[in-house]
């Protein structure tokens, strides 16, 4: 009798810690989602006005322009944790990474004071970006292991805990930039 007291502690013991240690995880996921989330939204309230900086210093492909915004304005309608949303923060910030090597390859443009502040502000929001994505996508894997190994395996399916996606990069994010794609000759 003793014997079967103890077990029915011990597993509830192994439940309550499981449980606890899922809902953590959880909520770090969320934190770090919310995080990643503020820094979009700055990159998205600062996007106008670098289109209009750039629209007005050079001659920009109007396709790579009307991307940006299209790109900035789907983001904005959609929960970061779909992979809709995910693929366009990552289609937006390969473009942006792009504009920022054709503004680096035109030395008239780095001698405008406003681009090169424009292009300071892009370089530090992509910083703050990654590391988000970095933050996220770590709580994201603590949270998924937590749920998916013994026991905590057969709690998380009770509470209906489900994987959680990564942010990762796209493959254009990949792939070398084209100056010529994004410019008018």
């Amino acid at each position: 009798m003793i014997f079967l007291i103890l077990i029915l502690i011990i597993g509830g013991f192994i439940i309550f810690v499981s449980y606890n240690n899922i809902v953590i995880k959880r909520n770090a996921v969320e934190k770090a989602y919310s995080t990643l989330d503020a820094i979009l939204k700055k990159r998205f309230d600062i996007l106008p006005n670098i289109v209009a900086s750039v629209q007005q210093s050079m001659t920009f492909e109007g396709d790579t322009l009307a991307k940006i915004v299209s790109l900035r304005n789907a983001t904005s309608n959609t929960d970061l944790q779909s992979e809709e949303r995910i693929q366009k923060e990552n289609e937006l910030s390969s473009l942006m990474s792009k504009v920022l090597v054709t503004v680096e390859n035109y030395p008239e443009l780095q001698s405008n004071g406003n681009i090169m502040h424009l292009q300071h502000t892009i370089i530090d929001l992509e910083e703050d970006i990654a590391a988000a994505r970095n933050s996220y996508n770590s709580c994201v894997l603590a949270y998924n292991n937590q749920i998916e190994t013994m026991p905590s395996n057969w709690v998380a399916k009770e509470m209906g805990a489900t994987r959680k996606n990564y942010f990762e990069a796209v493959t254009s994010e990949k792939e070398n930039v084209s100056v010529k794609d994004l410019f008018k000759k």
